[in-house]
């Protein structure tokens, strides 16, 4: 009988789905105050206030996330004639065809079964560097550049296409050779001796059109650069610089077309002894560049891995998401900052409501019958 009287006990009470009896203050089911009313129109405000920041945000596509990938894709290709592509070299910062002359080639390199086939050179034309033939974003740049020293390469038809370990690799060749004899166009070189000096004590210095990707800027998500390499012609110490044009994708989740292809040049420089320039001196123009050391080049050439930019915009399900998030916050903020001074004034209220105190005899509680 007694365990049947605990089990019922316990029946009794076990209801999952039993409703909680709720207090009536005032024909009100809850209190409020004048501080809870502050700290309500200040969540209110701040909610709509943050909203609001995060969607103009939105809608500007200030708030870009990015990240960046390097992969192998291909035999990749890229026409320097479209990128307007311009670059300017010079020795010294002067132009005396007796003490140097330059040359610029475009090679394309193939291999058959492993096997290296002949290469096949085209002869590029050069001129004088024009400030109007760099990139118009560029012009400002170099406008203070004397440019009316520099070579530059005429016209890049050529495509540059793949890189050393393909099967297919083309590049741009500029060399700087000595005038030793004769210069190509017949013009007496100066004297050994004076050739040598001045490659003792001068550099070379090359410049070139580039962009600095900041993809964190929705609508120019590239800027202007111009990079100017400058290194030092030691008589026995042969200068090779590489310009490796890098291909970069930049895509959004926010673009129907899709990003053109941006272009960006890194570089390397790499220096290995050679006297044999000073030791022979045929001729040029019968011998061919081939028969000539230069005492120093740039390749131009195209990076092996493709250069990948993934940028995503916030979406209006992340304004509502991050808004969410701060305003639970600031709400847990709040009940904190209300728990004590609200419960003190509500009590307060219910005992000022429900008791008085009668201070004309004696110090005595006394229950008011009016509730």
């Amino acid at each position: 009988m007694k365990r049947c009287q605990i089990d019922c006990e316990f029946f009794s009470e076990l209801d999952l789905f039993g409703k909680e009896p709720e207090f009536f203050y005032k024909g009100k089911a809850q209190k409020t105050s004048y501080f809870g009313r502050i700290l309500s129109v200040l969540y209110i405000a701040l909610y709509i206030a943050f909203f609001i920041y995060k969607l103009v945000r939105m809608i500007k596509k200030v708030d870009i996330d990015f990240y960046e990938t390097y992969a192998f894709t291909g035999t990749p290709s890229v026409s320097l004639n479209k990128e307007n592509f311009y670059a300017g070299f010079s020795i010294g910062g002067i132009m005396d065809k007796t003490l140097y002359f330059p040359a610029v080639q475009y090679w394309v390199e193939t291999r058959t079964d492993g096997i290296k086939n002949q290469p096949i050179i085209k002869d590029i034309e050069i001129e004088v560097c024009q400030l109007e033939k760099f990139g118009s974003r560029h012009q400002d740049l170099l406008k203070d550049k004397p440019l009316q020293n520099f070579y530059c390469i005429k016209n890049v038809e050529e495509e540059l296409i793949g890189y050393g370990s393909l099967d297919t690799f083309s590049y741009y060749y500029i060399m700087i050779f000595p005038c030793i004899g004769n210069h190509p166009d017949g013009t007496q070189c100066r004297p050994l001796n004076e050739v040598t000096d001045f490659f003792k004590q001068t550099y070379l210095e090359f410049t070139v059109q580039d962009i600095e990707l900041t993809p964190k800027d929705y609508n120019n998500p590239s800027e202007p650069l111009t990079k100017d390499i400058t290194t030092p012609v030691f008589q026995n110490l042969y200068q090779s610089i590489f310009g490796y044009f890098q291909i970069v994708n930049l895509e959004t989740n926010l673009d129907v077309v899709g990003f053109e292809a941006l272009s960006k040049i890194k570089y390397d420089k790499f220096l290995k002894y050679d006297q044999s320039w000073i030791i022979a001196s045929p001729s040029p123009h019968s011998a061919g560049l081939q028969a000539l050391t230069p005492v120093c080049d740039v390749m131009i050439q195209l990076a092996a891995k493709v250069l990948t930019i993934k940028r995503a915009n916030t979406k209006l399900i992340d304004v509502l998401g991050d808004v969410g998030g701060l305003m639970e916050f600031i709400w847990s903020l709040f009940n904190i900052i209300s728990m004590f001074i609200t419960d003190l004034l509500y009590d307060i209220d219910i005992v000022n409501n429900l008791f008085s105190f009668d201070l004309s005899k004696k110090k005595v509680l006394i229950k008011n019958i009016v509730v």
